[in-house]
Formats: structure tokens, sequence, C-alpha cells
């Protein structure tokens, strides 16, 4: 996910290579929405049925546990991180307690084929560890989906009590099953855990995910005023002043307005004097490498040549004449349509592209 929102607060982009990709904002909606959510599909979840064979050293059993449910879940400390060179997300999870309920049930192998039935409950206490989801923007629908890439989970305690049984195999079975419910519970935890994880995630609404909303402020068209690329020894940042009108005022870019977030005006108009387009400098040379950039910014020097800090002109009035000329003939003053939208790559990209009717700059964004 190659776009979305800075805001103050976000740690320094130096330190990871690149912009931050999450808002705090984001993060705390994210973790309002998401904890309530796991706990309530895990406690919904349907739960396939174990069949196992139990060797128990005089006699096989066969074993069967099912109409497993969690009936309780809760979790006491999430926290979120960005893994801002990969955009991925890594959640740690702390202190979590799931109790599931369960029906089981075994019949011997052999002959007198002793068979007995009961419940049971299985607790796991001081459940930690940590997720990392992977986001990719899906065009249809235009959402974003998590993944899971990672899952690992401690589990400090696992108790198992069982009921019901009468049959003189009772207490043999239930020895046996006491180790065994340890590492089925276990494996079966860690998958219910992921799946739920991964289900409540892309279940949240856009305002709830990890991210400011921002499709409503990314879609106006800008007049480009003063546009140019400033190139350090990290950064390649793209500035431009412009004003632009919203194609539409949804929530997201209302609130902005009330709460001050953007100057603009009771018409919708914003006005952004000092925007800046901002990726890192080892990505901006991979871009060079493929050729994406040099028949469109035209003066752009390879910052590989660059020892100081330099301007550079950018998307003047004459650049877009020569670069499209149909972009030009359709906004002869330099007006285009600029439209931000996520990436579904892994890194964060610059993609420039002029067409008749549009440029389209793919990156990510610090207002």
């Amino acid at each position: 996910m190659a776009l979305a929102k800075s805001c103050p607060g976000n740690a320094d982009p130096a330190d990871h290579g690149i912009t931050q990709v999450y808002s705090i904002e984001g993060v705390n909606k994210f973790l309002a929405g998401v904890v309530p959510r796991i706990e309530t599909d895990m406690e919904s979840m349907k739960i396939s049925d174990i069949d196992t064979v139990l060797d128990l050293g005089i006699t096989t059993v066969d074993l069967t546990i099912s109409d497993m449910a969690c009936s309780e879940m809760s979790m006491g400390s999430t926290t979120l991180t960005t893994l801002a060179d990969t955009q991925q997300f890594q959640a740690y999870l702390d202190h979590v307690d799931i109790e599931m309920t369960f029906s089981w049930a075994f019949q011997e192998q052999s002959f007198p084929f002793v068979s007995d039935h009961g419940t049971g409950t299985a607790s796991a206490t001081d459940i930690h560890g940590s997720v990392i989801m992977g986001p990719a923007f899906n065009t249809a629908c235009g959402t974003l989906d998590f993944s899971m890439e990672e899952f690992a989970l401690d589990f400090g305690d696992i108790q198992i009590h069982l009921s019901g049984g009468a049959s003189a195999l009772y207490n043999a079975v239930l020895n046996t099953l006491i180790g065994l419910f340890q590492d089925l519970f276990t494996e079966q935890l860690d998958q219910l855990l992921a799946d739920a994880f991964v289900a409540s995630v892309n279940s949240l609404t856009e305002s709830e995910q990890p991210y400011i909303n921002v499709e409503d402020n990314l879609r106006a068209d800008f007049r480009f005023v003063e546009p140019g690329i400033f190139i350090d020894n990290n950064f390649v940042s793209v500035y431009f002043t412009g004003y632009g009108y919203p194609k539409s005022v949804g929530p997201t870019w209302q609130k902005r307005l009330d709460d001050g977030l953007v100057p603009g005006d009771m018409d919708g108009r914003v006005n952004d004097e000092d925007t800046q387009l901002e990726i890192s400098r080892s990505v901006y040379e991979s871009i060079l490498d493929a050729g994406i950039t040099t028949d469109i910014l035209k003066g752009v020097v390879d910052p590989r040549q660059i020892t100081d800090p330099m301007s550079l002109s950018l998307l003047t009035t004459s650049t877009l004449a020569s670069v499209c000329p149909g972009l030009y003939e359709a906004y002869p003053e330099g007006e285009v349509y600029l439209e931000l939208v996520p990436s579904a790559e892994a890194v964060p990209s610059m993609t420039v592209m002029a067409s008749a009717a549009y440029l389209n700059i793919t990156g990510t964004v610090s207002v």
C-alpha cells in the first residue's frame, strides 16, 4: 500500500527509509475496531472436528473431538507498528485468554469395543505473540484486502477439563488426552486466531482501517502553479503549489475540513500551498533504472550524479506540451487531473504517466 496520509506523531521517515504510511489516528481507529471484532469472530467461528487415534499401550481407541466452539475470549492489550520498508503492519498480541467447549467420544478399535463420550473445556491463558499482515489494493471494489504473512503465538498455560466419562478406559484415555489436547488446541487456536484476525481486519469499515481514508481529497483537479523536484541524499520529493476542487465531498474530506486539518472555504475548494510527494532515494533510483520518468519529468537529473541538494523544474506548461500534446490541448493552462491511488506493490513507487486525460501519480504522500 504505497499511499496513505502521514500526520505529526508518526516516526521520523528517515528511520525507516521512506515516509510512514499509517497515521496515529488510523492506528487508533484500527485497534478500536479490530479487537472486539476478533473476539466476536472467534466466538462465532465454526471449528472443524478432530478425528485421531490414541495408542494407550494395551489398546488403541478412535477419538473424535466435535462441537468445538470458543465460549469466551478476551484480548488484554494489542499494539500496532508498521514495517515501512515492505508496507506491512505488525500487531503484537498480549494477555489473550480463550476458553473453548467441545464434545469428545472414543471407541476401542478391538474387542470388546469399549466406547465412551462426554464434554469438556479447554482454557488457554496469557497467550502472546505477533502477526504480520500484508495489504493489497483490490481494484474491483476499491478496498484494501489483508492477508496473513506471519503468525506466531506462545501459550502461557493450557488447561483441559473433561467430564462425562464412565468406562473402565476413561482414566487411561484422560491421562493421554491431556497432553494430546494441549498439542491439538495449540495448533487449533493458532489457526483460529489467524483466521479470525484476517476476517476481522477485512471486515472493518474504511474509517476503521489503519490508514486515513483519503479517497475524497486525493481525487481533485489541481492547477500546478510552481511545481518542482527536490533531491537530497536520502529522498526525492516532488513539491507542487496549486489548488483543487474535490470531486465529491465525502465524510472523510468533510471531517478534515471541519477539524481544520486542511484549509478550505465553504464551497469545498481546498488550497494546497505546499503539498509534498516523497519517496525514498533508492526507490526513485529504481524508477529511473526502469526508464519510467525519463520521458516525463523533463530536466530531472539522475540523483546518483548529485552530491548537493538541488531543485529542478517539473511539469511546467512547456513540459506538458512537449511530453503529452493531447493533455496540453485539453488543459492549455497546465491544469491536469491528479489521481493518487494505493498501489498493490510491496514497495512504494512513484509512477508518472501522462495521457490525454490525466496525470497519474502513485507514491507515498505526506501533507
